[in-house]
């Protein structure tokens, strides 16, 4: 999706501004070229040396991911792309990842367990925009090479906390249409329910939820109209038909939280705990439990304003000296 390239956009640019820091990003598709796309965005940026892993599984199979995906939904009947077979990764034709093609990537549990051992002990954010299947590799009992520690002893010694993008906590009662879909829950929790279950069980590790909710009417994008070079810029376009270029800010809105540089925008609920059904429903328990919901304090329009400007404020390439 554009947004979670706009969010690498904005984490990268957040970090050149020194706000931050991206240790690794790790892709949550077992596919080498949604890896290069993770490398060309962060390379745009001038931070062609973040490490980028790819992980192992994956939900469903890539290559049939329409005809899989959609049969969990019934669909309106105007709906364009039913009986249709494109491919996953449309956002990526055009742009050229050639010179990726002798890269080789690693694990993302990997990657993302030689970042951890490079950091402090409670002094990592992980940011999880896609499906929980990495986290949720990073949470199993196998010994991490060279170490005397699992890989869930790792994570645990390591992370502060966790920032997610997922879930519906005011609308799973019902259908409710969107994109010619009717759902019942929301995409990053139905693709992969299982690791969405395994990362919530964690009921005493700090995890901080974006839901669905909060960034489905924060239109954002047009702060790259005037970057025709850039990668992002591209992939909200060929997201939004060539026509659209403000487009859902879900992803951005989890990194900005993550960063903690606008906590001015959010709230916080009550703690509790997260459980997600068989189904795919999510709920949260108020109470006993250390998750907790993000709400956002601003109206949409404001909110927009504010990820365009920092589109906008990175709208050079940082390995030009301009």
């Amino acid at each position: 999706d554009c947004d979670d390239a706009g969010a690498l956009a904005v984490a990268n640019i957040m970090k050149n501004a020194g706000e931050t820091d991206i240790l690794a990003v790790t892709h949550s598709v077992d596919r080498k070229i949604g890896a290069e796309a993770v490398k060309l965005i962060n390379s745009r940026y001038g931070n062609p040396d973040i490490p980028v892993g790819i992980a192992e599984r994956y939900a469903i199979d890539v290559d049939r991911f329409f005809e899989e995906f959609y049969a969990k939904f019934r669909t309106d009947n105007s709906f364009p792309g039913w009986g249709e077979k494109p491919s996953f990764y449309k956002l990526l034709q055009g742009l050229d990842l050639s010179e990726y093609d002798a890269v080789e990537f690693g694990r993302s549990k990997d990657v993302a367990a030689d970042a951890l051992l490079r950091s402090a002990d409670g002094s990592v954010t992980v940011v999880c925009i896609g499906q929980a299947n990495n986290a949720a590799e990073m949470l199993n009992d196998c010994t991490v090479a060279g170490q005397n520690m699992t890989y869930r002893e790792l994570f645990r010694k390591k992370v502060r906390r966790i920032v997610i993008m997922c879930g519906n906590f005011s609308e799973y009662d019902g259908e409710y249409l969107l994109g010619g879909l009717y759902w019942r829950g929301e995409f990053n929790v139905l693709l992969d329910i299982d690791s969405a279950k395994k990362l919530f069980s964690e009921t005493d590790l700090p995890v901080y939820i974006l839901d669905f909710n909060q960034g489905k009417d924060v239109l954002s994008g047009s702060g790259l109209a005037d970057q025709t070079d850039n990668p992002v810029r591209k992939m909200y376009l060929m997201h939004g038909n060539g026509r659209e270029t403000d487009l859902p800010s879900w992803d951005i809105m989890a990194v900005m939280f993550a960063s903690g540089r606008f906590d001015e925008l959010f709230s916080l609920s009550e703690r509790g705990t997260v459980v997600i059904e068989d189904s795919g429903k999510s709920v949260f328990q108020a109470g006993k439990g250390n998750h907790f919901l993000i709400r956002r304090k601003v109206e949409s329009n404001v909110f927009s304003g504010i990820i365009n400007e920092i589109f906008k404020s990175g709208n050079h390439r940082a390995d030009s000296g301009n």
